[in-house]
């Protein structure tokens, strides 16, 4: 296999990777690519979500949002959320590859409070 058509695999292999993890880490434990999400609810009927995306060489927060999203929306149905103490930031996932490329996991995290909730800032 020529070099071409190595790095082109690598890189599909990346894209492919590159993405937040639909994995539920309570139900299905942790992941070895290290995205996925958990979802407890909070004190006053919120929800509080966590979301972090596979590692990948970038930050992927487009992802992880729309992850959180997702689930915000289906906990709290219609009646739509407000979001709360929310949290995003990104972190190494293993030592850089080959000294040079790291692999970054990228993270959102808060309380979705249901608007028919009375959850609020404080909790």
């Amino acid at each position: 296999m020529n070099l071409t058509k190595l790095s082109h695999c690598f890189l599909t292999c990346m894209l492919i990777t590159a993405c937040a993890s639909t994995h539920n880490l309570v139900t299905d434990g942790p992941t070895f690519m290290g995205g996925g999400y958990h979802v407890s609810e909070s004190d006053g009927g919120g929800y509080r979500i966590y979301t972090k995306s596979n590692a990948s060489p970038w930050t992927n927060f487009g992802s992880v949002r729309d992850t959180w999203e997702n689930l915000a929306k289906e906990k709290c149905g219609d009646s739509g959320y407000t979001e709360l103490d929310v949290d995003e930031y990104s972190y190494e996932s293993q030592p850089a590859m080959w000294g040079m490329l790291k692999y970054l996991i990228s993270v959102k995290s808060g309380i979705a409070a249901c608007n028919t909730t009375s959850v609020n800032a404080t909790e």
